[in-house]
């Protein structure tokens, strides 16, 4: 987990805002366009990842390159 949350940036994001927008490409597995907005009913403490970032945390834990992309499939899947 402390190699995970070193390649990443912790944030705390305010109520109200929103850190996933309709129609924008996600950055990180398969940069297929959202299908949804997401608007933070409260302040978030979320990790961010950068393309570049995430790269060496997927290389080195293959079980984590694995959830990441088993994530992004389903969410393209709906299931």
């Amino acid at each position: 987990m402390q190699r995970v949350l070193a390649a990443s940036t912790a944030l705390t994001l305010p109520q109200g805002w929103s850190p996933i927008a309709e129609r924008t490409p996600a950055a990180i597995i398969n940069q297929k366009l959202r299908s949804a907005t997401v608007v933070a009913l409260t302040p978030l403490r979320v990790v961010h990842f950068t393309r570049e970032r995430v790269d060496e945390p997927v290389t080195q834990m293959p079980a984590f390159g694995a959830a990441l992309r088993a994530a992004a499939a389903e969410r393209v899947d709906g299931s």
